[in-house]
């Protein structure tokens, strides 16, 4: 449900002389829940600050809203300052800005109205972590002369975003700036203000017990963000091209939003399962999604095996084969695996493979051949063409019926206006300021759940034991993953058949178990099916599992599990165990260093 101008924990309060008595406090409150319509009345030409409050649903988190000469946020919970961003502006080419007074007037911004807003309702979330995802914020939208803030805060974050009525228009740059109090350098990040050192989008910081996550959302054609460290701040930096006799950031040719600055907040647990990044990700692009199909997909270890690795798929019930754009016996694959029921997902590594004036041409004769996905290697910059161009791709790809596997691509919430991109990543060879976490993002969806905790894991992601192998399909967002396998005799039936059997989409995640830098233990929903999986870094871990926490008294389940033996690594094996368990059992389970373990719950009925 959404509601206009009338909820308390929208705008608290607001005017000039806010803090300075009740009777203004009143005064103050009384104009706020005043229809929309009537609030322009309300808001005279200032001549002095003006400041709002707003709180989130819960009311926990608070934001201080100060309008001067710049706008300025201040986010708060209950224990204090979560992070600071003062002065919000974007200059244009033409040299006026966005967020600072014109050159002449008063020194002051000239607010001109706010329009107070409350969302409470469910969206449907096809292939994201949960089937649903929850919008519900309260915000207002600042609007001034030609342009506005838009501001919106969620229980577990906080955005903002630019947008303006303008037609024609060029940015040359963007002050996006935040301190995050008491928070730790991330590792990989230079402590002085270096380009070369900038790490990507989402920034992830870790400030006492808060973690907060710093990113952008609903990108559109405008350069990704990047960050450097400012002295004790986080400074966004971005990308510009040459044009004309000088630079730009970004242009835009009709009315539009600029992206969300987002500022995500959560602990440990709770950063696994939020939805925020996804939620700003922007409106889906595509009305229908049932042609859209999730699914794992078989690599070959070579070309000569692409058609033995498609009779493997099809034994097994895998979704897709990945091969090669450049393989010889391409045609023969297509035909095989079309007859077999099996998808062709196409790598395509060269920019000439996809890139082009008419991209939806190329992905249009890629699917007329047979292919259902293309898999691509996009080495673009961080600048406004670039967007320009992954935009494109993406639509053109679901013009022509194309899934999308995304490599050197890490844009939280991409899947949300594109539901055919189904994985995005970072290529291995390209560095985010932390080697090991480029791991993680790599197998996530759009990075938004990257989670630095994970990073000492991460070094086994690649040369885990078997068990973590099959833990990464429950624990990472991949709805389009990729299971390496050369010929019938690498794995025994019963591993294929339970790694074909494990979904790469779930109704609802609950992570269960969360220590920064160990171990990380979530459990899936899917139907009337359950998995719990769990993996830890390079010391070897126990962990119980209660089983209340994720069935109810009365129900019974037959478990299969899959988990390590004393072995270690590539030559570590696994065990597979089955029994029954309910609500009142718990199950002590040990992992090797850099393992894991999986466990698939079937209902049996109810005592």
């Amino acid at each position: 449900m959404a509601a206009n101008g009338n909820d308390k924990n929208v705008i608290l309060s607001g005017g000039a002389d806010m803090k300075t008595g009740m009777g203004s406090r009143l005064k103050n409150l009384i104009c706020l829940l005043l229809p929309v319509s009537m609030l322009a009345a309300c808001v005279p030409e200032p001549t002095e600050p003006l400041y709002y409050e707003i709180q989130s649903p819960d009311g926990v988190l608070k934001v201080e809203i100060t309008i001067d000469s710049t706008i300025s946020l201040q986010i708060n919970d209950t224990s204090g300052t979560v992070a600071d961003i003062p002065d919000i502006y974007v200059r244009l080419r033409d040299g006026r800005a966005f967020g600072l007074p014109d050159e002449g007037g008063s020194g002051m911004l000239p607010l001109k109205d706010v329009n107070s807003v409350s969302v409470d309702r469910v969206v449907k979330a096809p292939f994201h972590r949960n089937s649903t995802a929850l919008m519900k914020y309260n915000g207002a939208d600042f609007v001034f002369k030609g342009y506005g803030l838009r501001l919106r805060v969620f229980n577990d974050g906080v955005a903002y975003r630019f947008f303006t009525k303008k037609s024609r228009f060029g940015i040359i740059s963007e002050n996006a700036v935040f301190a995050v109090p008491g928070a730790e350098l991330p590792c990989g990040m230079s402590s002085e203000p270096k380009a070369d050192s900038s790490m990507g989008s989402p920034l992830f910081v870790r400030a006492g017990n808060r973690n907060i996550l710093i990113g952008d959302g609903d990108i559109g054609s405008y350069p990704r963000m990047s960050f450097v460290c400012d002295g004790k701040d986080f400074k966004g930096v971005f990308q510009s091209i040459l044009a004309g006799s000088g630079k730009v950031m970004a242009y835009s040719v009709k009315a539009c939003e600029l992206p969300w600055r987002i500022i995500g907040y959560a602990d440990d647990r709770s950063l696994l399962s939020s939805d925020l990044n996804y939620l700003l990700g922007g409106k889906s692009k595509i009305r229908r999604t049932d042609w859209i199909r999730p699914g794992k997909s078989l690599v070959p270890s070579s070309d000569t095996v692409l058609l033995q690795t498609i009779d493997l798929a099809a034994k097994y019930g895998f979704e897709y084969v990945t091969a090669d754009a450049a393989a010889g016996n391409l045609d023969c694959a297509i035909a095989r695996a079309d007859s077999a029921g099996v998808g062709i997902i196409l790598h395509l590594h060269r920019k000439a493979d996809y890139e082009g004036r008419n991209p939806e041409r190329i992905f249009r004769k890629y699917a007329s051949m047979g292919i259902k996905g293309v898999k691509l290697d996009f080495r673009g910059a961080a600048d406004f063409l670039s967007s320009q161009k992954l935009e494109a791709i993406c639509s053109a790809a679901a013009d022509a019926g194309l899934v999308l596997d995304l490599q050197g691509v890490v844009s939280p919430g991409l899947n949300r206006k594109y539901p055919n991109v189904l994985n995005c990543g970072n290529l291995p060879d390209v560095p985010d300021g932390n080697a090991s976490k480029s791991h993680a993002a790599r197998r996530q969806l759009g990075g938004d759940n990257l989670a630095a905790m994970w990073a000492e894991a991460a070094r086994h992601w690649d040369c885990g034991t078997e068990s973590r192998r099959l833990a990464e399909f429950v624990i990472l967002d991949s709805p389009l993953a990729e299971f390496r396998c050369g010929t019938d005799s690498d794995r025994d039936s019963l591993y294929m058949d339970f790694v074909s059997s494990i979904p790469t989409a779930f109704d609802r995640t609950l992570p269960l178990e969360v220590v920064p830098g160990k171990m990380v233990v979530n459990s899936r929903k899917k139907g009337k099916l359950r998995y719990v999986a769990g993996m830890n870094s390079d010391e070897a871990a126990e962990y119980v599992l209660y089983m209340d926490k994720i069935i109810a008294p009365g129900e019974n389940y037959k478990v299969t599990m899959f988990s390590d033996t004393e072995g270690t690594g590539e030559k570590g094996g696994y065990v597979v165990r089955e029994f029954k368990v309910n609500a009142f059992d718990k199950i002590k389970i040990r992992m090797a260093p850099g393992g894991g373990f999986v466990m698939r719950l079937v209902p049996v009925g109810r005592q």
